[in-house]
């Protein structure tokens, strides 16, 4: 969730983001150069910065379209979502 309101500040500010994981998590020189210490990991790096360009926002279906059931267990009866 840190990540996620980080981006959001990021974007809300004008910045990009983009979150990166994987093999540089357990890299010697990664954690040298973030000073992290042996007892900790690392779960991710958040680049931030001002973007060269903006892609287009995708094309996104209305909520009220969207199906309101959720799928059970294979052969039960689907379930409705509580009203809120």
């Amino acid at each position: 969730m840190a990540v996620e309101n980080l981006a959001l500040s990021a974007v809300d500010r004008g910045l990009g983001t983009h979150a990166k994981t994987g093999a540089v998590m357990g890299a010697t020189a990664a954690r040298a150069v973030v000073t992290v210490p042996e007892d900790q990991c690392i779960v991710a790096f958040v680049n931030l910065g001002e973007p060269a360009d903006l892609p287009p926002a995708k094309a996104r279906r209305p909520a009220p379209e969207h199906p309101t059931r959720v799928p059970g267990p294979p052969g039960a009866e689907p379930r409705r979502r509580r009203s809120a």
